[in-house]
């Protein structure tokens, strides 16, 4: 039996087309309120056969290394990404597995908040004075302030009950 001969170059090759879907990724993202590079490196962590370093990213994906640190930082500060192993001053990256988790961590720290705010600021508007409201439909504020409780029943639902988001939407992510 005749052995293929390896390569070297051909150890590290990426094709062309994973960072095209590993960008495409990004830019899908970025319409959840991330920044489209931090999909670009989870995409790369996710399809990657070995964990990554920051290094691995900038090669990866032509970026700079500020842009990177941030990038990762952002990530897990919203456990999208974990640390796996430290080798010196160099950490390795995996993501985490548990999408499901993920989603409800950023519903729970984001839209959680924003509906706070939104309801905050309906409140104070519903409080002001007959004359100061004389051009704003109230019906419709308190339809605005029914919506926004409706939301975040919804969104609560969702982030509080233990299996609903993991049974019927997402499995984990396959192990290497």
């Amino acid at each position: 039996m005749i052995e293929e001969l390896v390569n070297p170059a051909d150890i590290d090759y990426l094709p062309k087309e994973l960072d095209e879907t590993c960008l495409a990724v990004g830019n899908f993202i970025e319409y959840f309120g991330f920044k489209q590079i931090e999909g670009r490196i989870w995409a790369h962590t996710l399809l990657a056969k070995k964990d990554l370093c920051a290094r691995d990213y900038m090669e990866r994906t032509g970026v700079s290394k500020g842009l990177i640190s941030i990038s990762l930082a952002r990530l897990l500060e919203y456990n999208v990404l974990n640390i796996s192993r430290e080798e010196g001053k160099t950490h390795y990256y995996h993501v985490n597995m548990d999408i499901a988790s993920i989603i409800k961590n950023v519903l729970r720290r984001r839209e959680r908040k924003l509906l706070s705010e939104i309801n905050s600021t309906v409140d104070l508007l519903l409080n002001i004075s007959a004359r100061e409201s004389r051009n704003i439909d109230l019906k419709r504020l308190n339809y605005l302030k029914e919506l926004v409780s409706r939301a975040k029943i919804v969104l609560d639902t969702i982030i509080f009950t233990k299996k609903a988001v993991n049974l019927f939407f997402f499995k984990k992510v396959p192990k290497r």
